[in-house]
């Protein structure tokens, strides 16, 4: 399916005035940039635009969609100041009989959403997106919409009695432009008029959603909120308590200032490595205050390693490749950290049970990261963990830090041995 996107508006409240509503930047991107990497990503590779305000700023702004990785169209719209309709119908046309994906060029959403409208099978009229569970915020200015036996009646800003909200996304084709026409001649130009039209010729379907999949940005406050939201986000399932609640806090907060800087994810890979690295050498010395440095070290090192993936969610330049690398520097900075702590407290006493310990907490450390890989490659599915121990990377690091800073190395390297070790076997136990 191909993708009508409309850019067409001036957005005062937002841009200022300064430039089109469509170029103004969300964490690192322009709006309608982050629009059609999240249509792509949702497997949608042909857009149509429709420009208006400073049309030729967006265009020369998207280009040909090479740089994206899409094959890219322009429809201009010389009465942008009208109703947006009329933008609609002036791309709708550009189809013929075939259906498409209407977007908006300052919505921002999650690629599911997409995918779903993308894959509807609806027999003409309109598979439109309908948020069920909107809260206050989206309410007020939204285009509200009743539905009843997942058809939507009603369309329209000023509805007493609703039940959702329209998303912004829909997919439509020939009954859309032909209900568009007829709205405009009439002198109804916007889009809710002829969708309001169609409800109530009964072709309009909802597709419903509920939660913070989507947000549309009128004002600075929704930018703000919307920025909020994709930086909260950004944290993965599979993270554990101190990622959530101490790393991601921070390590976003940075993310969001990156990402307006040309740093690639697999840059700030290596950076973290070599952080790693840094904090071996003041390990290595083995008396304080070194280990107080080393330990902040290795705590900073586990905030930042979350940024790498961040920034390549936030940019749509995730790869497998980046992934991979991610993970090779993580087992290398695991391997230096309980090394070098290990090492220097052997150099100020050497004794072999420094070996002994190191070895116990590197197996533990490893055999935590193997075990989730390996049951993933062999059943293509994450490890049922149940009730885990504290053993996962973020605690790990943690433990190494705080032992470093208060001076007690050996009671870190046994605590990250036993806790790893222990998480291991009762994976084992419980794999079944």
């Amino acid at each position: 399916m191909r993708a009508l996107v409309l850019a067409a508006g001036r957005g005062r409240r937002l841009s200022n005035g300064d430039g089109p509503k469509a170029l103004v930047r969300l964490l690192g991107l322009p709006l309608i940039t982050r629009v059609i990497l999240t249509a792509r990503q949702a497997g949608i590779r042909d857009f149509t635009v429709v420009v208006g305000y400073q049309a030729q700023v967006v265009m020369e702004s998207l280009g040909d969609g090479s740089s994206l990785g899409i094959k890219l169209a322009y429809v201009q719209n010389e009465a942008w100041e009208r109703g947006n309709g009329l933008s609609v119908l002036k791309g709708a046309q550009q189809f013929g009989e075939e259906r498409f994906l209407l977007l908006m060029a300052d919505h921002v959403l999650k690629p599911e959403i997409v995918a779903r409208l993308s894959r509807s099978r609806v027999q003409g009229g309109v598979a439109m997106a309908v948020d069920t569970s909107p809260g206050e915020e989206k309410v007020a200015e939204a285009t509200k919409v009743f539905v009843e036996n997942r058809r939507v009646r009603r369309v329209g800003k000023g509805l007493a009695t609703f039940t959702g909200v329209d998303m912004g996304v829909m997919a439509g084709g020939k009954e859309l432009a032909r209900a568009l026409q007829a709205a405009i001649d009439e002198g109804r130009e916007e889009l809710g008029d002829a969708l309001d039209q169609l409800a109530r010729d009964g072709k309009v379907r909802a597709v419903e959603f509920k939660g913070p999949l989507w947000a549309d940005l009128d004002t600075p406050r929704d930018f703000r909120r919307a920025r909020k939201d994709m930086l909260r986000d950004l944290g993965k399932s599979e993270d554990g308590p101190v990622a959530r609640y101490l790393n991601r806090p921070l390590s976003t907060r940075l993310s969001a200032l990156l990402v307006k800087t040309r740093l690639t994810p697999n840059q700030m890979s290596i950076f973290v490595l070599g952080l790693a690295f840094l904090a071996s050498y003041f390990l290595f010395l083995g008396i304080y205050p070194f280990l107080l440095v080393g330990g902040i070290l290795i705590q900073l090192s586990s905030i930042l390693d979350g940024s790498d993936g961040e920034i390549a969610r936030l940019k749509f330049v995730s790869t497998q490749k980046g992934g991979w690398l991610d993970s090779v520097a993580d087992r290398y900075a695991d391997f230096i950290f309980i090394s070098a702590l290990a090492y220097g407290q052997w150099a100020l006493a050497p004794d072999l049970r420094w070996g002994f310990l190191a070895i116990f907490a590197i197996v533990g450390s490893f055999g935590v990261s193997y075990t989730s890989a390996a049951y993933f490659a062999s059943f293509k599915r994450g490890h049922p963990l149940g009730l885990q121990l504290p053993a996962k990377r973020d605690s790990r690091l943690l433990i190494l830090a705080a032992a470093a800073v208060i001076g007690l190395p050996l009671y870190g390297l046994l605590a990250v041995g036993v806790l790893g070790n222990a998480e291991v076997i009762r994976r084992l136990l419980t794999w079944r």
